[in-house]
């Protein structure tokens, strides 16, 4: 156990008794937590009464961990929303549960807002700002929203962090990754799941949401990457009242996007609303790289002036240049029917780790492609069929790395949105430019050129290195100090088949021998059979004696070789 979880002892035993009453008490048991904790589970069963709900009809997975996170409070309500975008990780039946973990919550009481907006900037929040609303206008698991104005008259949005919540999530998040580890090393299902890297994801997702002078970066680089588009908003930030737990911005008041009849009374079109989101939210993930991970309508608001603004940046997916590459090819693949060009695009992930079960994975893809492109275009799902790919890949051992994963949950949100408010639309289509163009702009010489001198210098240095590699391991032998050993399969049949190698080899060899023999003696004989008629028997003698000993040879052989197709 870490030390950090002995000095919250009282916290660790919550969680382990919440995660013990809700079903998983066998897990915990067999990673030896209970006897670590020195607990004992006739007391945690008995502990607040009966769960009377499970005795009535059994729950599901989903179900049971929903309850865990909405018992454990905002911090795990935060974990499980987090989760609930990684398909990759967790069953669609899991998903589908911790989807329905609310945002809002309970509000925090004003003096407590107060007291940390006066940590934050050393004075009354008074002296900050002309005026603050001490009604809050949104409270989420990690942070509560308030309306203020400005010395200047300006309306902001003030985003406050909960006091202690990052101390909180801290302890939880060590906690995990004790019973995480246990888990991980005691259990088969630590095997299939690897907690401990469950939970670092977590980690860094989580701490970075906690960061909110990161909020602000974000949203700087996403008003960089759409300067050019005026029909897209995203928020000011501003960055003199800003600190890592206060987030001040500019206020953005709309209609949210899935008020449909609310949005056809203001006159909007909403189906080159719906039309601009989708290319808006294509070209972050292909063009950019870098992507709103969770586009709900609550953070999709329509202006008075008809733009699409974004708000609530702190989920952001980055997309490298390789992987949009990949992404495009999926995509791609999905469009033409062609399962074999989706397998390709995961095999180039690096993550499968059965190739034996590369044939079966194929069929099972073109099955699932099959299945999806019978349907008219507008009625396929790109996001669920990501899902499905997805789901696949994790039965045959592929990981999908987390932000492929949030590009599915991303996209499944959006075909949500966009079936509301022009169900005629597919993503397949308006996806369709984009992924020709990044395909295109992986030719350019230019990138050839870059990616040239990256192989270049990854030669470079495999050249320099090698002599020096090579030279500590010839040390390492003469040293005694490196064993290598080797596991062969089937290893009793590569003997058989060894030994009736070199059994032919001695075979073919004494074969030759007595041949060389034989030849040696016919020309012998011939030689002096006009001199020496005594040595002529004696040479008739001996080839005779040479060709039967070479027959049974002959025939040892045959006998051999069928023996040894009998034996396979």
């Amino acid at each position: 156990m870490a030390s950090v979880s002995r000095l919250h002892l009282n916290r660790y035993r919550q969680i382990v008794t919440v995660l013990a009453k809700n079903g998983f008490g066998l897990f915990l048991r067999q990673a030896g937590i209970f006897r670590a904790l020195h607990l004992r589970p006739h007391e945690i069963y008995t502990e607040d009464g009966d769960d009377t709900e499970h005795k009535k009809a059994p729950l599901t997975a989903g179900v049971r961990l929903r309850r865990v996170c909405e018992t454990l409070g905002p911090t795990f309500v935060k974990i499980g929303q987090l989760l609930s975008t990684r398909p990759d990780l967790l069953p669609a039946e899991v998903i589908f549960e911790l989807e329905k973990l609310q945002q809002s919550v309970s509000p925090i009481p004003w003096q407590d807002i107060e007291s940390v907006l006066y940590e934050a900037f050393g004075k009354p929040p008074t002296e900050v700002y002309a005026s603050i609303d001490k009604k809050p206008l949104a409270s989420a698991s990690i942070s509560q929203v308030h309306t203020a104005r400005l010395i200047s008259g300006q309306q902001v949005a003030v985003k406050v962090q909960r006091p202690g919540i990052e101390a909180q999530i801290k302890i939880d998040l060590d906690i995990l990754k004790d019973i995480a580890g246990l888990l991980d090393r005691h259990t088969s299902l630590g095997e299939q799941y690897d907690f401990l890297s469950m939970v670092a994801e977590l980690e860094t997702a989580l701490l970075n949401e906690l960061d909110f002078i990161s909020e602000g970066e974000n949203a700087d680089r996403f008003r960089k990457n759409f300067a050019a588009d005026t029909s897209i908003h995203f928020p000011e930030i501003r960055w003199v009242y800003t600190t890592r737990c206060v987030l001040t911005m500019e206020l953005i008041n709309g209609i949210s996007i899935n008020q449909v009849e609310q949005l056809k009374a203001a006159e909007c079109d909403c189906s080159e609303l719906a039309l601009r989101l989708s290319r808006t939210l294509a070209q972050q993930m292909l063009r950019d790289g870098f992507f709103h991970a969770d586009p709900h309508p609550g953070n999709l608001l329509v202006m008075k002036d008809g733009k699409l603004a974004f708000i609530d940046l702190g989920q952001v997916g980055r997309l490298s240049a390789s992987r949009r590459r990949i992404l495009s090819d999926m995509l791609v693949g999905m469009a033409n029917n062609d399962g074999g060009m989706v397998v390709e695009a995961i095999i180039a992930l690096d993550t499968m780790k059965q190739r034996s079960m590369l044939h079966r994975f194929r069929n099972d893809i073109n099955q699932l492609l099959e299945r999806y492109l019978e349907l008219p275009i507008e009625e396929i799902k790109v996001g669920e069929l990501l899902l499905e790919i997805f789901e696949l890949a994790r039965k045959y051992h592929v990981r999908i790395p987390g932000e492929l994963a949030l590009v599915a949950k991303m996209l499944v949100t959006l075909e949500g949105i966009v079936e509301k408010l022009d169900n005629s639309l597919d993503l397949l289509t308006i996806m369709k430019p984009i992924t020709k163009n990044l395909l295109r702009e992986s030719f350019n010489p230019r990138d050839q050129y870059r990616r040239l001198l990256s192989t270049a210098s990854a030669y470079e240095t495999l050249i320099r290195e090698a002599p020096g590699s090579a030279l500590n391991f010839l040390r390492k032998l003469e040293d005694d100090d490196y064993t290598i050993y080797l596991d062969l399969k089937n290893r009793k049949a590569l003997h058989h088949q060894l030994n009736q190698i070199f059994n032919r080899l001695a075979f073919a060899m004494v074969l030759l021998a007595v041949s060389i023999i034989i030849a040696g003696i016919i020309i012998g004989s011939s030689i002096m059979a006009n001199t020496d008629a005594s040595a002529l028997l004696i040479n008739s003698f001996v080839l005779r004696s040479s060709i039967l000993i070479s027959a049974l040879i002959v025939a040892g052989l045959i006998v051999s070789m069928i023996r040894g197709r009998k034996m396979k």
